[in-house]
């Protein structure tokens, strides 16, 4: 028997030779299935047809405190923008009770001067000694008294011009 030492780039071509022949065989590639379409301009029609019901984007509901409407210069389902008015109230009312209110506030802010110089003499007399502390003190508390009333009479003539606002 003879033996053969085989060296160099024989044998790993001899050893790839020998396992290529157990692989599978490759699959032939299918061929892409290729469809040819002529392109056309047209234009396009869609045709919707919803059933419902349309509502506002956004409902306010509009109260009035009270008065009689005296006009409505927006319609139903008018479109309308921020600012706009959409109804007048009868003012009357609310005019006289403005001007109620500026009396009241007018009259609250002359008690309040006259109470002021009341405590002014009332702290210069009691310094001198000629009045009591007792003095002093009424004349403080009708000063407080007075500002108290003013602030409240301030405050309804604040709510009077709104009311004549809120007629628009």
């Amino acid at each position: 028997m003879r033996k053969t030492a085989l060296h160099g780039p024989a044998l790993p071509a001899l050893a790839l030779a020998g396992l290529t022949a157990f692989a599978p065989p490759l699959p032939a590639e299918t061929p892409l299935a290729v469809e040819l379409v002529t392109a056309h301009t047209a234009p396009v029609f869609v045709h919707f047809e919803l059933s419902g019901s349309i509502e506002a984007a956004e409902a306010v509901p509009v109260g009035f405190r009270a008065g009689r409407i005296v006009a409505l210069p927006v319609q139903v389902g008018a479109r309308v923008e921020a600012g706009q008015v959409l109804a007048e109230l009868d003012p009357t009312q609310a005019a006289a009770a403005l001007r109620g209110a500026k009396a009241q506030a007018d009259a609250a802010a002359a008690m309040l001067t006259q109470a002021e110089q009341a405590l002014t003499r009332a702290a210069e007399l009691t310094q001198r000694g000629a009045a009591t502390q007792a003095a002093l003190d009424a004349a403080t508390e009708a000063a407080l008294s007075a500002r108290s009333a003013q602030d409240q009479a301030q405050a309804a003539l604040a709510k009077a011009r709104q009311t004549l606002a809120d007629c628009t």
